[in-house]
């Protein structure tokens, strides 16, 4: 199972293991009413109230009848999920992507700190084994989607067909930044148990990475959105989560193992990337 501590039954989580993040089953009245999806995205959101809100009062708040947006999952800064829908029922927080994604509203100290509020480290694990969960039960792809309706786990404000807000910023700077190790993180919970291993490691910037760090993917740059004359780099994410600007020897170990190259295909991923990897190569 490679980590993995919950899983999904009937739309539903379940803890596969007594130290798996806490989950509250408490559907909303909207389960009754809302049409039914067939899950291909996930969406991660920040509740960006005026303040700090618990769980149950955006339960209660979206239970009203006369508020229309709901999502399919709570999770607190304790690491505590609550879910709200059965993952096959429609959620309406995503605006066009309503119709197949699910959706994660996230705990935070209120909409002026998003910009440097990352998800703690509790909150970070449920969400990589929630998402875990849900990418092995409806074969969701463990990249940034490559467009606003394909599949893969990705953040509110990454696309404007997922938020009917122009400006929209969710979850905050500080956990956009945090997405390529999330990703990282669950494809490690989904890894076989044999691994590709480094055989020389270089340490990463920022991020810690021991001689038992594994290379879980490489990303390429791809497309024709490039500045003429820039060079744009490649990209290398360790089971640590660490994300480090690839060199010639991670190419070519990635490629005599087999690993799968991912492709970098808009500024805004590259960005992440970048930032995700603290390098001081030239931003687009």
């Amino acid at each position: 199972m490679s980590g993995r501590k919950l899983a999904v039954v009937d739309g539903i989580l379940r803890r596969l293991t007594d130290d798996a993040p806490q989950v509250i089953v408490k559907l909303l009245p909207e389960v009754v009413t809302q049409a039914q999806i067939s899950p291909r995205t996930i969406i991660d959101h920040s509740n960006a109230g005026a303040s700090k809100t618990g769980w149950e009062a955006l339960w209660k708040y979206m239970a009203r009848t006369d508020i229309v947006m709901d999502c399919h999952c709570l999770v607190d800064m304790t690491g505590l999920i609550v879910q709200c829908l059965p993952f096959h029922v429609r959620a309406d927080c995503n605006f066009k992507a309503n119709t197949f994604a699910i959706s994660f509203e996230t705990q935070d100290n209120g909409s002026p700190s998003l910009p440097y509020t990352p998800w703690t480290p509790e909150q970070f694990e449920a969400l990589a084994q929630a998402h875990a969960a849900l990418c092995d039960a409806y074969d969701i792809r463990i990249v940034q989607p490559s467009a606003w309706d394909a599949s893969g786990i990705g953040h509110h404000s990454l696309y404007p067909e997922w938020s009917s807000y122009a400006g929209k910023t969710c979850p905050g700077a500080a956990r956009i930044a945090q997405m390529p190790a999330l990703r990282a993180r669950v494809a490690t919970l989904l890894a076989p148990p044999a691994s590709v291993t480094l055989e020389t490691p270089i340490p990463p910037s920022p991020g810690v990475m021991t001689e038992d760090d594994v290379m879980l993917a490489i990303y390429q740059p791809s497309g024709n959105w490039w500045p003429a004359g820039y060079d744009p780099a490649w990209f290398v994410v360790f089971s640590s989560g660490a994300v480090r600007r690839a060199v010639t020897a991670d190419v070519k170990l990635a490629q005599s193992k087999g690993l799968s190259t991912e492709m970098v295909d808009s500024p805004d991923h590259y960005k992440e990337l970048l930032r995700a990897s603290g390098s001081t190569y030239p931003s687009i």
